[in-house]
């Protein structure tokens, strides 16, 4: 394997989890993995390498993730992709997905109160795949190993999703936004 893959996850508060792979490239071995993991917030479940923050280290921040996986699937689902002779049932099940297509681009992301920029990496390994970085591993885990993470880290959507959150909650208890 002459590079590796590390794929990370976001878990929001809801346990809704979206996850991510990017391919660094140059090998991991058993030292770089152990590198990899002394430089992350260590994690209470086994099966988790460690946490840390994305944004930090120039990778992608998850936690609007779910959001437009959410409405590529609603998109994908619904009957733009139906072909003109489908059954009744098939049409009627599509359109349900553009009736929720169409809700869900009411509602934009937005960053929840228990929402936190700690994400999980579930997965270091050997593949053979094209780096989707520009940095090498060796210089991702120096990277690693320099960070100071910091939890109140926000992500550069964060200003957008709280003035969503903002508005759904007016939207949701209206008498109480007349209050203040």
């Amino acid at each position: 394997m002459k590079n590796t893959v590390i794929e990370y996850r976001y878990q929001d508060g809801s346990n809704n989890k979206a996850f991510k792979e990017e391919i660094f490239a140059g090998p991991v071995d058993e030292a770089s993995s152990a590198r990899i993991t002394a430089a992350l917030v260590p994690s209470d479940d086994p099966d988790e390498i460690g946490n840390f923050v994305p944004g930090q280290v120039g990778l992608q921040d998850l936690q609007n993730a779910f959001y437009e996986r959410h409405m590529l699937l609603a998109k994908a689902m619904g009957s733009d992709n139906l072909p003109q002779d489908a059954a009744p049932a098939a049409r009627a099940a599509a359109e349900r997905f553009d009736a929720l297509r169409d809700s869900m681009s009411e509602v934009k992301p937005i960053w929840w109160p228990d929402d936190h920029p700690l994400h999980t990496i579930v997965r270091v390994e050997g593949t053979d795949k094209t780096p989707t970085v520009e940095k090498t591993i060796a210089e991702f885990i120096e990277e690693l190993e320099a960070t100071e993470w910091d939890g109140s880290y926000t992500p550069p959507f964060y200003d957008e999703m709280i003035a969503n959150y903002d508005d759904f909650i007016a939207l949701e208890s209206p008498d109480e936004a007349l209050d203040t």
